[in-house]
């Protein structure tokens, strides 16, 4: 979550912090797959010191279909490397 809006991992969708929560964006279709799906899939937001906003809309989405989820905070700038199921960065 950052001052803009929200980016979506693995695949680096970018959401702005205006649609969030709106309908009919890459956000809502995640929660949506997620409520139906979530099994041992999970959610998590990294909040960025300036995303406050972008993380409240966001969480407010996870509370509203109940999905379980959980938040970190980050450093402000820097780029959000993960690792693959088989251990290696994407």
């Amino acid at each position: 979550c950052r001052k803009e809006g929200i980016v979506i991992h693995p695949e680096k969708s970018f959401v702005h912090v205006d649609s969030i929560g709106r309908g009919n964006t890459q956000w809502d279709d995640l929660l949506q797959h997620l409520r139906r799906n979530g099994g041992d899939q999970s959610l998590l937001l990294l909040i960025r010191p300036n995303g406050i906003t972008s993380f409240r809309r966001a969480e407010s989405g996870a509370k509203r279909v109940g999905i379980t989820y959980g938040y970190d905070p980050i450093y402000q700038a820097g780029e959000l490397k993960f690792a693959s199921s088989e251990g290696r960065p994407k």
